[in-house]
């Protein structure tokens, strides 16, 4: 099922099912989210480089950006379910937005969206996490938090020590 991001130019995909992920065609997606960033033969931008070794199946959640009117794919974000044996979790694994599309908060949007679809299947994920030394990941995260009801962004964005009661 596809969302409309009209005011953005964005069609949204969220995609679950490994087999429907396993037909994308993974090298365009990339040569996509490139688009003018390779031409000056440098290496391809992580996390792109990165994500290009893994398969898109491999990802429990798949959230891709394209242009409404092009097709051209604008942005990828893939997370993994995960289980500490007390609760589950989501973890946000990669995200990327090629230049055309930044400073449209299409990172957040694809959060929410994500989050959106997994509760049509059941409970939503307590958790969420990732790792990141990323600015503007940490904003968008850190905005999408701001909008969730007893959301608990930890650790603090500004903060120089870390709340114990948070990190349990």
């Amino acid at each position: 099922m596809d969302h409309i991001l009209a005011e953005a130019g964005l069609c949204m995909t969220y995609l679950r099912d490994p087999n429907a992920i396993e037909e994308l065609d993974q090298d365009c997606i990339f040569a996509d989210l490139c688009d003018g960033e390779t031409d000056s033969g440098q290496p391809v931008p992580l996390p792109i480089g990165w994500l290009a070794h893994r398969a898109l199946s491999d990802y429990d959640h798949l959230i891709l950006a394209s242009d409404r009117h092009t097709g051209q794919h604008m942005a990828v974000l893939s997370a993994n379910d995960g289980d500490t044996g007390q609760e589950g979790f989501l973890l946000l694994e990669t995200a990327f937005v090629a230049s055309a599309a930044r400073g449209r908060g299409v990172i957040a949007r694809m959060i929410a969206l994500a989050l959106l679809r997994i509760a049509s299947f059941g409970p939503v994920p307590q958790v969420i996490a990732t790792t990141t030394g990323n600015p503007v990941w940490y904003r968008a995260l850190h905005k999408v938090a701001r909008r969730c009801t007893g959301a608990v962004f930890f650790p603090e964005p500004d903060s120089p020590t870390i709340r114990l009661d948070s990190a349990a």
